[in-house]
């Protein structure tokens, strides 16, 4: 549980929203209360490759989420990982 830590972006996928080099702020607290939204940043655990990523909430499903990239074309996301579970989900981005 994380209740604020600060990433570094590292990587195009968010772009033009969240620039490589960019410092960004993360929160679990928002999710004591509701669950992620449609339109969230969150920051999650992508189990296959180990590695914490950056993504837009696209759809949900029940406890299920589809992430993207803001970079169609430049983003490692649910279109090729899956649907990613709450529980993978560490937080949401809030500065």
């Amino acid at each position: 549980m994380l209740l604020l830590s600060r990433f570094i972006i590292k990587g195009h996928s968010m772009e033009p929203t969240l620039l490589n080099g960019a410092i960004v702020l993360c929160s679990s607290i928002p999710y004591f209360f509701v669950s992620p939204r449609v339109g969230d940043i969150v920051i999650v655990k992508d189990n296959e490759t180990e590695k914490i990523i950056i993504k837009r909430v696209e759809k949900k499903e029940g406890e299920r989420y589809f992430l993207i990239g803001d970079n169609i074309k430049d983003s490692l996301d649910s279109k090729k990982l899956g649907w990613f579970e709450r529980k993978d989900i560490i937080g949401k981005v809030i500065f």
